[in-house]
């Protein structure tokens, strides 16, 4: 089981970006960057490389990626930005190690429905705004927090997740 990333790692994330805690009057630009973090898979410390990079057709594609012993975990969401919202693409988790897991989101914007593939299985998820994806979910919260002068006390996200949408 993979844990959560430690707040110190997200405060540093935050504050590599050169807007953190100004007023944005304008849409966010994300800008490139790669952040090396530890974190723990079964007991055993991993070193994990997170990416953000824009693509030649103007997408923003976000990356997670570790390897040790027989461990291996990638996780990568393709994403837009119109305004300050994330538009979601695609998004795609794998691990390996010990059991294998295997999770693909397609939010193709001509589908009603989202398409979700986990345990082997697809599934049509409703089509709503807003919702992202486990790994595209992060940026939009550090969008939302680049923006603000005074941070909101309390923020929701809905991701889709396998057979359901998580609240």
């Amino acid at each position: 089981m993979i844990k959560k990333p430690h707040l110190v790692y997200f405060a540093c994330c935050l504050l590599a970006t050169p807007a953190y805690g100004k007023q944005m009057t304008s849409e966010t630009k994300l800008k490139p960057y790669k952040a090396f973090y530890q974190s723990e898979i079964k007991g055993i410390n991993i070193v994990l490389e997170r990416q953000l990079s824009i693509t030649e057709t103007n997408e923003v594609l976000l990356t997670m990626k570790g390897q040790k012993f027989i461990f291996r975990v990638s996780e990568s969401s393709l994403f837009r930005l119109k305004g300050n919202t994330i538009i979601p693409i695609e998004y795609e988790y794998s691990f390996f190690g010990g059991i294998s897991r295997h999770k693909k989101i397609n939010f193709d914007t001509k589908s009603k429905f989202i398409k979700s593939f986990d345990k082997g299985e697809w599934f049509d998820l409703p089509k709503e705004e807003n919702i992202f994806d486990r790994l595209n979910v992060q940026a939009q919260l550090r969008i939302i927090l680049m923006k603000q002068k005074n941070f909101p006390q309390r923020i929701t996200f809905r991701i889709a997740d396998g057979n359901r949408i998580k609240d």
